[in-house]
């Protein structure tokens, strides 16, 4: 029987009373009891500091930032694409110390995500907005495989209970954001590709929406058409943004494509719902024209938000690329930050309000670089609980139930990794147990997975396993996985003779990796280490007893099939444990 669609999580039924719940917990570990668990006493990534100055959130993939202040609080929350729980969100006062709140999207009834959802599908691009008027916390987004655009709402972000989806049908396109304005009204700004006259055009378009009804109204009207040059036929303007600066309504957009083409252009207009005009200096962020582009040590610079500070100064966020060599990246798109300048249309210094007043977040032909500090280290774990940052692949199996959860029940990854040895992860005695799941990471669905985003080029990623493997298919140990076709695989299996043995099983693209055993005495606390150079290659090795000699497994892989290169995707590549039936 197939435990996973069985949830320790449930205490309300629709079918009536609480019983249902109570039955399912009291029946998981008896129907668990045939299935293999891998026990990890611990799982240790190390890798040097990001630089906290121009990456605030200490790298890894946080793609398409958008930012907040309300009073003294900040608050900034990332795309998620198709990892569960859904768009993380972090809190500062200053701006440089930032705090993990946890995810907007934490719990089914918000983000389920089904079999067969790609990985670069999900989540994409959220904005967080605050209405004075009603004193809600707004976040908008789209679900790429799930519905389009929807939005949720709380009155503390800091409470990590926000409302679940309301759906915006009549909204199309991608990156939705709202903007209220001085005067109560609302309105949601979005990009759309309804009438393309090139490949690639988009437009931003512009809609009232009513707070008190929960809904938009009236007419959709185009605000930017194409984008700043359209003569040269500009491709992909979106991730729209709207502030009131003044007297003046200021638009600032993603254009040129997410990748090392990207760049942050901005417009001006009198109103929220009139053509928006081009500033006179544009674009106000990119890498691409800088001496060395693409080689340089920041690419694909765009899809930006402005923040201002209660003195009055100006701030960027922004996404940004690592590579460790020309176009190959193993992060994805991580969060940057820089101060805003206010310019005249012949660069002079202005103030934000004067006329023609617009903002520059980095000077044309500047380079980013940022600069890493010493090594770090960052558990999955530790003895108040899993990870804050920790994320699995998909919704998990054994949250996808027809029965509802209670308002007091746990969300985010208190959902996910028990501390009662029930459910697929569980916590206790400060070692991880996975549930062995009949799924691998290869089936588009939501394997017995779990891990965090890979933060450098260079890193070592250490744990150990007890594991038994029932038959040859059994494999416990560390994942590397970037999306369904593109993954590595290094763990305790049996062999043909039914001996224990160490495995690499690896996609990558159209290489298939399914390397030869190495046997090895014992399944008991088995030490493993993944080791990533930085320049493009993962070494594996292991670890049996006491000392310190490590002993290689295999041939180096190439991390080139991890990268948002050969993948095409939109994420970073995470690392993470795993165990497979």
């Amino acid at each position: 029987m197939n435990t996973n669609i069985l949830s320790r999580n449930l205490h309300l039924s629709p079918l009536g009373g609480s019983w249902w719940g109570a039955l399912l917990l009291l029946l998981f570990p008896l129907l668990c009891m045939g299935q293999s668990r891998a026990v990890f006493d611990y799982a240790n990534y190390t890798a040097a500091a990001a630089d906290s100055k121009l990456m605030p959130l200490g790298g890894g993939c946080a793609p398409d930032p958008s930012i907040l202040r309300v009073g003294n609080d900040y608050y900034l929350a990332n795309s998620s694409f198709s990892y569960y729980p859904g768009v993380p969100i972090w809190h500062s006062t200053d701006l440089k110390n930032w705090e993990r709140l946890g995810y907007v999207l934490n719990r089914p009834s918000q983000l389920m995500l089904k079999d067969g959802i790609k990985m670069r599908e999900g989540i994409y691009a959220p904005q967080l907005s605050y209405n004075p008027a009603n004193k809600t916390f707004y976040m908008i987004s789209t679900f790429i495989a799930g519905g389009g655009t929807f939005y949720v709402t709380t009155t503390d972000p800091k409470s990590g209970r926000w409302s679940d989806p309301v759906w915006l049908k009549d909204i199309d396109g991608i990156d939705p954001s709202f903007f209220f304005d001085d005067d109560g009204k609302g309105y949601v700004i979005h990009n759309a590709w309804r009438d393309q006259h090139w490949n690639g055009h988009c437009d931003i378009w512009c809609k009232p929406f009513d707070p008190q009804t929960g809904q938009t109204f009236g007419e959709d009207r185009m605000i930017a058409y194409g984008g700043v040059d359209t003569l040269s036929h500009p491709v992909w303007l979106e991730g729209p943004h709207m502030y009131k600066v003044g007297h003046r309504y200021i638009l600032m957009c993603a254009e040129g494509g997410t990748g090392e083409n990207h760049s942050e252009v901005v417009f001006e207009s009198c109103s929220p719902m009139s053509l928006f005009k081009p500033c006179a200096i544009n674009p106000i962020l990119t890498q691409r024209d800088v001496e060395g582009a693409p080689r340089t040590p920041v690419t694909c610079t765009g899809h930006a938000d402005l923040v201002e500070t209660k003195g009055g100064d100006w701030y960027a966020v922004f996404l940004g690329v690592r590579p460790y060599e020309k176009n190959y990246d193993l992060m994805g798109r991580e969060t940057f930050k820089l101060p805003v300048k206010w310019v005249t249309p012949d660069g002079k210094s202005a103030r934000p309000a004067e006329a023609n007043a617009q903002p520059i977040i980095l000077e044309k032909g500047k380079i980013l670089t940022p600069k890493d500090g010493k090594d770090e280290l960052r558990t999955l774990w530790d003895k108040d609980g899993i990870a804050p940052d920790a994320f699995t692949i998909r919704t998990p199996m054994d949250l996808r139930t027809p029965f509802a959860s209670a308002d007091n029940s746990p969300v985010g990854l208190d959902a996910v990794v028990s501390k009662d040895g029930r459910g697929v992860f569980s916590l206790k005695k400060n070692a991880l147990t996975i549930v062995a799941s009949e799924k691998g990471v290869e089936d588009k669905t939501s394997p017995a997975a779990i891990g965090q985003w890979v933060t450098q080029s260079k890193f070592t990623y250490e744990t150990r396993v007890t594991f038994e493997p029932k038959e040859e298919t059994s494999l416990a140990g560390i994942v590397l996985f970037y999306d369904d076709q593109h993954f590595m695989q290094f763990g305790v299996s049996t062999d043909t003779d039914g001996s224990p043995c160490l495995r690499i099983k690896a996609s990558l693209g159209d290489l298939q990796v399914n390397s030869h055993s190495w046997k090895i005495k014992t399944t008991k606390e088995v030490r493993l280490r993944a080791v990533a150079d930085g320049k493009g290659h993962v070494y594996f090795s292991y670890l049996i007893g006491g000392g310190s000699a490590w002993r290689n497994v295999g041939m180096p892989l190439s991390t080139t099939q991890l990268t948002s290169k050969e993948t095409n995707g939109f994420t970073g590549l995470m690392v993470g444990l795993f165990a497979r039936e």
